[in-house]
């Protein structure tokens, strides 16, 4: 019989996940109206893309922490674990397709391919079955932040049949298979010095040279669950604040992007999550206040809604894009509305339909449809 233990949300992992998608949106559209940063801030900037890597590992550690228990049985059933991940991700990736189709016709149009309506039907059905992420080209087409979800969908799918094979591992094995895990992560950045014609969008964008990140985050979660008191619980408020400054000095350098793809930051990630859920320090208790944690909740809406409303504001409630482009206050001008647009999303649709189609969609014993309200 499964019981349903409700899991207690990590509250400064919550708000940390706006502080992702924020240097997302930041590295998207922050750099040309604030051209009076310095250069190593713009670095930081420019290098922003690492917070996907965050989101990949975080992933792995949540779902861990949610959904297996310390032996590594999970708590729910693939189906009904596959129907909570559906129901959380989807129907804000659907209204993300929709927003950016306009858009993304548009585009697809002024390519001047033969068959632009083809190519559209290509594109639009690749997006809506979470497959773009497996072709170069398709992957940055339609709302190219949601290439990750297609990534993200590759994971959830294998998460029931990997993440109870490390859990079982003794803790040797475990942490030769977080080495494994981070080596592999390291073929992105790898290839960039390696590879004359070097593929960015493939070493970045590829579900399975990804897979590694969910994988360290999966062994990281088999670490918390099963955690004995080190110095990382001894001393988690100095470890977060060191690993924040060591991440932001490295994202400063002035180095070539390979340098900072996929796991090279692997291991302060790490180290921030794992410090941050002891819930200790000035930085986790920020991280966990209530603006924080309504901002973090939210953030799944503004990172898949941040491109094309970017766009929309710009294209169509901004009469002079270049003097928009030219000073703090625009950028702040269109980052509020985004921000606002992700708390009604989430409150309006993003908790309404995670709840419907959990309800209509899971099944199996009572403990465990409580469970699968537990989580999400």
């Amino acid at each position: 019989m499964i019981t349903a233990i409700k899991q207690q949300p990590i509250n400064s992992l919550t708000g940390l996940r706006f502080i992702a998608a924020f240097l997302v949106v930041l590295h998207h559209f922050g750099k040309p109206p604030l051209p009076q940063f310095e250069q190593s801030v713009r670095n930081v900037l420019d290098h922003g893309f690492v917070a996907v890597t965050l989101f990949f590992i975080l992933s792995g550690f949540i779902l861990t922490y949610s959904y297996m228990s310390q032996e590594g049985s999970p708590k729910t059933s693939k189906r009904n674990f596959w129907v909570a991940r559906f129901a959380r991700i989807y129907p804000v990736y659907l209204l993300g397709f929709l927003i950016a189709a306009p858009l993304t016709v548009r585009e697809i149009a002024a390519t001047g391919g033969a068959s632009p309506w083809i190519d559209t039907s290509i594109f639009a059905a690749a997006a809506l079955t979470l497959m773009q992420s497996w072709s170069s080209v398709a992957s940055m087409v339609w709302n190219p932040p949601a290439w990750s979800l297609s990534v993200e969908a590759f994971f959830y799918l294998l998460f029931p049949i990997v993440a109870p094979a490390i859990l079982k591992l003794k803790p040797q094995g475990l942490l030769v298979a977080t080495a494994v895990f981070w080596i592999a992560s390291l073929a992105g950045p790898l290839a960039g010095f390696v590879t004359a014609h070097f593929d960015h969008t493939f070493w970045s964008n590829n579900p399975l040279v990804r897979l590694p990140e969910f994988l360290l985050g999966i062994a990281l979660g088999k670490f918390w669950l099963t955690r004995k008191q080190g110095v990382f619980d001894r001393y988690p408020q100095y470890i977060a604040v060191g690993s924040v400054l060591a991440l932001v000095a490295f994202l400063s350098l002035d180095a070539p992007e390979s340098v900072f793809m996929n796991g090279a930051t692997a291991p302060m990630m790490m180290a921030l999550i794992y410090s941050l859920a002891c819930g200790r320090g000035a930085l986790a208790w920020f991280l966990a206040t209530k603006p924080m944690v309504l901002l973090g909740e939210a953030s799944y809406a503004l990172y898949l809604l941040h491109w094309p409303l970017w766009f929309i504001i710009t294209d169509y409630l901004v009469n002079d894009l270049q003097r928009f482009q030219q000073g703090p206050s625009h950028f702040v001008a269109c980052v509020v509305p985004m921000i606002a647009a992700s708390l009604l999303t989430f409150k309006f649709l993003e908790q309404p339909a995670n709840r419907f189609l959990k309800k209509a969609l899971s099944s199996g014993k009572r403990a465990d449809k409580k469970l699968m309200e537990a989580v999400s």
